[in-house]
């Protein structure tokens, strides 16, 4: 979360005229009343002895300084080794555990941003949707940071009088501890002396490829063959990692962040520098075709006279057993990659462990990286946002990594004071039951060794600060921006937190999930035929094949209530389909930033019919926003990298005249595939469309012809398309 989350929202459905006052003093909306708003400073300075009383209202079950389980070091036989580390427990299956530096069995419970920062927002430029902001001197400048402000701080100024960062963050741990937190998790910086607290830390090096001079081989990656990195790498490191030497409270490091991995080995293979991870892999060739170059250039559709022309030459994996080749290299790559990470980190920080980058669940289809990473990490930590908690999930992941799994970001929302979360449930009451299903879930997993919640604030009313105006702005806080605490959700976190050592042990069964049909990806086939001679992208059904339309209903979110149609054609230059979509909002999407919440369409292409997983080298997903703006509205992704505009396709949209729904043909450019049309030919397809709500800030339903949510990361859940005259 610390980088822009897929679905991203903006005001809620707020006009930002020029003259109008949207947020009041206290950082609330203005013209949004809830139980609780707070109205004068009084009542902020009346919380300080109610605050007092609701926390210590929390009874804790007994736990170690470190908040492990007391006795369970002579009862499981546990070593203390004065670092958190990890034990199979005979005892409970076999399961590996943490263990916490005086050797009692430790499940973690973190808490993610445990320091002031998310919940800055941009105030410049925008002065007048605000009733009033913070002087950038005198007593309310610790709430001002640059072109930011903190309305969230302001309050506490107002409440205390003050603000200071140690003070603030001592107060805030004793609250999360009442609350059975038992750890800082990511993104926090440590104010103060934290070993008084015992709440241990999980720091991460994240962006450290721009802190030295690495010669690498993406933005992300640096070249892990070349020797020159390695005293770079150290230096990187160190200086994360030199304030946490020897310290009993780190249980490890996290090396990055919500990492897309998919395009790093089509990075290679276009550049035609001769850099040491080319020279390997030209190598890397030369024995796995037994230096016979013939067969390579028969695989690879190419005319090398030798392999060492590789080094120098763009490589395209277009072929099905080219992407063999190029999966094959990518384990080796990876490989070579995390041995450097995991060895760098013991050599300068011994003792802590490799908790590996906070994989994206939809990165989890990448198997490549993860049995490399998995190989090399001690935790596998992975950003596990669901509307349910999955043993399932758990169990397919852990058999790729072969590691002990922590849920390194998560969290529940409910839109009862003008924010919506990253996952939504009806209300704080709802969203605390849903808290309490995943994090009891998760302790009762075999495979899970701790949690971190996402966050310990809300996110400002006007999106988080670093991003521009309209950024991400999520109800994820256990405290409002009032530090007004969201007691209907707490009273279930406090219940699942208390009940995790007695799940594990099998003394209390975690709360029942709430079971619901999973939506599985079908094996369609589409038939499309020639559209009419010297046809136009304008909309009129009659040049398609006399066929009848094909019915969308399939919604990813289980909601069966929307349709949609579809029709496709082909001639020699494109792909033509033509959307037909009921809609009582129609071609509502104004979000600047994400097609995703409102409505569009989106698409999917590849050529290779039988490599599974991850998006391949040569397919393309393709969104376009519905509506009726002239610039391109359009996102372009290639091998399932970052979404780009990089494609201008033929478009056409229109309302109908009662507004009762909207339609959107497109022709997509074959050359732009890297297809070449025929009658017969079979291609990988899916398409998807979007629907939006009256509100402008949430998607209403996605439908999708043969596939899951899932798509722009896995093409085993694409159909098939075959073109006929």
């Amino acid at each position: 979360m610390r980088k822009s989350f897929l679905f991203l929202t903006v005001f809620a459905a707020v006009s930002l005229s020029a003259a109008e006052v949207i947020i009041d003093r206290y950082g609330q909306f203005k013209k949004l009343d809830f139980p609780g708003k707070v109205t004068d400073d009084a009542q902020l300075k009346a919380d300080i002895e109610a605050d007092k009383v609701y926390y210590a209202s929390f009874k804790r079950p007994e736990r170690t300084f470190w908040g492990g389980l007391p006795g369970s070091k002579e009862k499981y036989g546990l070593k203390a080794t004065g670092f958190f580390h990890l034990e199979k427990i005979k005892a409970l299956n076999n399961r590996e555990m943490l263990v916490d530096p005086e050797g009692n069995l430790y499940f973690h419970i973190g808490m993610c941003s445990t320091q002031p920062g998310n919940e800055f927002t941009r105030v410049t430029g925008r002065e007048q949707i605000y009733e009033w902001l913070p002087a950038e001197q005198g007593k309310f400048k610790p709430a001002r940071l640059g072109v930011t402000a903190s309305f969230y701080i302001a309050n506490w100024i107002r409440k205390f009088g003050s603000f200071d960062r140690a003070q603030w963050q001592g107060v805030m741990l004793e609250r999360c501890r009442q609350l059975g937190f038992n750890s800082h998790a990511a993104f926090t910086s440590i104010f103060g002396d934290n070993l008084k607290y015992g709440f241990a830390v999980t720091p991460c090096i994240e962006r450290f490829q721009r802190l030295q001079p690495f010669r690498k081989v993406n933005e992300k990656f640096i070249d892990p063959f070349d020797e020159y990195n390695i005293p770079l790498l150290e230096k990187a490191f160190e200086r994360t990692t030199k304030r946490y030497k020897g310290k009993p409270e780190v249980i490890g490091y996290y090396t990055e962040n919500e990492t897309f991995y998919t395009t790093v080995i089509s990075d290679i293979f276009r550049c035609t520098k001769p850099m040491k991870v080319k020279q390997h892999l030209a190598g890397f060739m030369k024995e796995r075709y037994k230096n016979n170059i013939a067969a390579f250039n028969k695989n690879w559709n190419s005319a090398f006279q030798s392999f060492n022309e590789i080094v120098t030459a763009e490589l395209k994996a277009n072929t099905p057993a080219a992407n063999r080749d190029a999966a094959a290299f990518e384990e080796l790559f990876f490989e070579t990659y995390y041995k450097l990470v995991r060895n760098t980190l013991n050599k300068l920080s011994p003792g802590h462990l490799f908790l590996g980058e906070r994989f994206l669940m939809g990165q989890t289809h990448n198997s490549a990286v993860m049995k490399a990473m998995g190989k090399y990490c001690d935790i596998f930590s992975i950003n596990y946002y669901a509307d349910e908690f999955s043993h399932e999930d758990m169990e397919r992941i852990y058999n790729i990594c072969k590691r002990p799994l922590l849920l390194s970001e998560w969290s529940y929302g409910a839109n009862t004071q003008g924010l919506y979360g990253v996952k939504n449930v009806e209300n704080q009451d709802e969203r605390g039951k849903a808290y309490r299903r995943y994090a009891e879930n998760a302790a009762a997993s075999p495979y899970v060794i701790g949690h971190q919640y996402f966050a310990l604030l809300d996110e400002s009313n006007t999106g988080r600060g670093w991003e521009n105006f309209d950024g991400e702005r999520f109800n994820l806080g256990i405290v409002n921006v009032c530090d007004r605490p969201y007691k209907d959700f707490l009273k279930h976190v406090s219940i699942a937190n208390n009940n995790t050592y007695d799940v594990i042990e099998g003394k209390v069964k975690p709360a029942a999930l709430t079971l619901r049909k999973a939506v599985k990806a079908e094996k369609r086939i589409l038939p499309i035929g020639k559209v009419k001679p010297n046809s136009k992208v304008d909309g009129d059904r009659a040049k398609y094949p006399g066929r009848p339309g094909t019915v969308i209903d399939r919604s990813v979110e289980g909601k069966n209530v929307n349709t949609a149609d579809i029709i496709c054609g082909w001639d020699n230059d494109y792909f033509y389909i033509l959307y037909t979509v009921p809609d009582d909002t129609p071609a509502t999407n104004d979000h600047k930033r994400h097609v995703c919440l409102g409505d569009g369409v989106e698409m999917f292409f590849g050529a290779d019919l039988t490599t599974t997983g991850r998006m391949q080298p040569g397919d393309r997903q393709l969104l376009i926003r519905a509506n009726q703006y002239t610039e391109p509205e359009y996102l372009w992704s290639v091998n399932g990298g970052n979404l780009k505009k990089a494609l201008t396709p033929k478009r056409f949209c229109k309302i109908a005249s009662d507004r009762k729904s909207w339609s959107m043909e497109v022709a997509v450019p074959w050359k732009e595939l890297g297809i070449t049309p025929k009658t017969g030919l079979k291609f990988r397809f899916d398409t998807a469309v979007v629907l939006s709500t009256k509100r402008i800030d949430e998607r209403g339903d996605k439908l999708v012809w043969n596939g899951l949510e899932e798509n722009y990361c896995c093409r085993d859940y694409w159909g098939t398309v075959v073109l006929e005259d």
